[in-house]
């Protein structure tokens, strides 16, 4: 086995599993999700992901290069965290932080294909740190 990593970058092609699909958009969601979640079961054994940090507190950070799908942030947040339940946490309630940032070309430059990147960390949130 390798270096265990403490953090999981996933940069993936297309547009981003959401939460709450549009009614004839189920079956397609649900092929965006079992993707995301395939790229990041492959990235934890690439990196031997340490077992340990599946019960830890996480920071998740997205980056959208949008191209023109019409979703609202927060669908695409709810959606992404939920396809890592499972290959990266045990549960989303384990985001702690979250940062999410979109960027979108004008009407003359757009971009070729939507694309998003997932970056996956945990938090050391200790007792020192909290102030009361």
């Amino acid at each position: 086995m390798g270096k265990k990593y403490q953090r999981i970058e996933l940069n993936v092609l297309g547009v981003p599993p959401v939460k709450h699909p549009a009614s004839n958009q189920k079956e397609r969601n649900k092929r965006r999700q079992v993707k995301l979640r395939q790229e990041a079961l492959n990235e934890t054994r690439r990196i031997d992901w340490p077992v340990n940090l599946y019960e830890k507190r996480m920071k998740l950070t997205i980056f959208y290069n949008r191209r023109q799908a019409n979703i609202d942030s927060a669908n695409i947040i709810e959606g992404i965290a939920d396809a890592l339940e499972g290959p990266c946490y045990h549960n989303d309630d384990q985001l702690v932080e979250i940062h999410y940032s979109e960027q979108v070309k004008s009407r003359k430059k757009k971009y070729k294909r939507d694309r998003y990147q997932v970056i996956l960390e945990p938090v050391d949130i200790s007792k020192d740190a909290v102030q009361s």
